[in-house]
């Protein structure tokens, strides 16, 4: 099965949300937290939790729960290393059953 653009799986409310307040931040990195429709797959409401700058953000797990999806964008369009992604917080998010995506540019949620 082919993946389908990350548009396809933010509602446009959503999509909208997210490129304000990254553009508000500057474009630099913000790390949020939303929810998925019921009986979807589609994340149709997100919170901004951190702002950072552009090459980091403060990941802040204290208040997902299971189910959570969490979003955060690389400023710079640069996905890095995955091996030097921190290993605790991987464990965290999954331990909490949370889902993360990871959005590289901007452009892609057009």
């Amino acid at each position: 099965m082919a993946l389908r653009p990350i548009k396809d799986y933010l509602s446009p409310d959503v999509r909208k949300k997210i490129a304000d307040v990254i553009e508000v931040n500057g474009g630099n990195e913000v790390f949020f937290q939303g929810n998925i429709s019921d009986g979807t797959d589609v994340l149709d409401t997100v919170e901004a939790l951190a702002w950072g700058n552009d090459t980091s953000v403060p990941a802040i797990l204290r208040s997902l729960a299971p189910g959570d999806v969490v979003i955060h964008n690389h400023a710079l369009g640069i996905m890095g290393d995955p091996e030097a992604i921190n290993e605790s917080c991987v464990d965290d998010l999954h331990q909490r059953q949370v889902e993360k995506i990871v959005l590289k540019v901007i452009v892609w949620l057009g």
